[in-house]
């Protein structure tokens, strides 16, 4: 395995980093260091500084920001941990005092194509909603699992009993006059059942595994995304040191799934486990394989392994474009990522996974050129088909944690 490779991939994420002075191929002064108005009343958030910009815009979204913070930790590798300190740290200052959290951080509209110190207009926090609040919840926990330290446990807790205080969901839509990343989830089940998860296995208190059980879904396995996080409960099981009732349903679970994918793959001419290509195919891609290696480690059947080889050789160019997905690798890749620092300095920043093909046709470049194609050739390397070409920290971030595994189960 490449280390230049996933040294890229996780400097990507570095360079999205936000409110702070960047060196290197695209620099920038400090950005985004003012308060930010609280959507609804009158009130600011003074200091809102820190966390990754998401995508190829600037906002700073909780919900994906939470998974690309899971799938860091969970790689182990200790760059990765520090880096995800850095959105941990910005979510810390998106909590309310009543424990809960806000959906996000933006403007009321996109940028241009400008760089991120050029985004100058209000900054705006929208609604709490319990998705982000739960989100939150696990995935401070489980960094307090992992660094051992009270300043992530105790907003975690906080942001449980916002949600015991709150059983039904409060969704997140945005407000009028606001038209930046919605990330909209209409059920919270699986992110009150992965806050459940990471509590207990931080502070082995059996309430948080009664209210697991209560919630647990087998169908978390086969779920995956930044609104699917139940996955990421099953995980926290399965690499907790205790013996939680559900650790052994998880891994059942787990290898379930793992099966299907293969059959998936199988099926697939370029043995990716995908039967439909969405927004973000590429990163079902990853995450499908994280999953095939967690089987792996669970089982240690050669099968899984080398089936998550074929995700990462479908991203690397072996699919339908004959093109490697990540700008800056292979002797073809992404050269106009939808992407505001790469279309701004007039190249594409290396190491980022673009979205690969969405048979929705999401956008209008997509409308216009890929009616009557097939599902895998539904994509293009154009600025304007933002629905297939744009990049995303959380898609990063699962890519990075592929490639971890692959390197450390080799």
């Amino acid at each position: 395995m490449d280390s230049d490779l996933s040294d890229a991939v996780l400097k990507m994420i570095t360079a999205q980093r936000c409110g702070t002075q960047l060196t290197g191929d695209f620099p920038h002064p400090a950005c985004h260091a003012g308060r930010a108005l609280i959507w609804g009343t009158d009130g600011y958030l003074k200091d809102c500084t820190g966390g990754w910009h998401d995508a190829g815009d600037y906002g700073r979204y909780v919900v994906p920001g939470a998974k690309a913070v899971m799938d860091l930790l969970l790689s182990g590798r200790a760059d990765a941990l520090d880096e995800a300190r850095w959105e941990l740290d910005w979510m810390l200052k998106m909590q309310n005092s009543d424990g809960g959290v806000y959906h996000k951080l933006t403007c009321r509209d996109f940028p241009g194509f400008v760089m991120p110190d050029q985004e100058t207009e209000e900054l705006i926090a929208s609604p709490v909603s319990t998705a982000a609040t739960a989100d939150f919840a696990g995935v401070m926990a489980f960094a307090a699992s992992i660094f051992h330290e009270k300043r992530y446990l105790v907003p975690a807790m906080m942001a449980y009993v916002f949600l015991i205080a709150n059983p039904s969901i409060i969704p997140f839509f945005n407000p009028e006059g606001m038209v930046t990343g919605e990330y909209s989830d209409s059920c919270d089940k699986d992110e009150r059942f992965f806050a459940s998860c990471a509590l207990y296995c931080a502070t082995s208190n059996p309430y948080f595994m009664k209210k697991a059980r209560s919630l647990y879904d087998m169908d978390f396995a086969s779920q995956g995304d930044w609104d699917c996080m139940g996955i990421y409960g099953l995980l926290c099981l399965i690499h907790s040191r205790k013996r939680p009732d559900l650790k052994w349903n998880a891994k059942a679970d787990i290898l379930s799934r793992a099966d299907e994918l293969v059959c998936i793959a199988e099926l697939n001419p370029f043995k990716a486990a995908l039967s439909t290509y969405r927004w973000g195919s590429n990163m079902e891609v990853t995450d499908n394989g994280c999953l095939l290696m967690e089987a792996f480690r669970i089982s240690g059947k050669e099968k899984y392994r080398e089936y998550a080889k074929k995700q990462l050789d479908y991203i690397l160019g072996n699919n339908a474009q004959k093109m490697s997905f990540i700008t800056g690798f292979g002797e073809k890749s992404p050269l106009h990522p939808h992407h505001r620092p790469s279309e701004a300095m007039g190249k594409p920043m290396p190491g980022m996974m673009v979205g690969g093909p969405d048979q929705h046709l999401q956008d209008p470049y997509a409308l216009e050129n890929f009616k009557g194609l097939e599902p895998c050739m539904c994509y293009a390397d154009e600025l304007a088909s933002y629905s297939t070409n744009e990049v995303s920290v959380y898609w990063n971030a699962s890519l990075f944690r592929l490639i971890t595994m692959l390197e450390n189960n080799g």
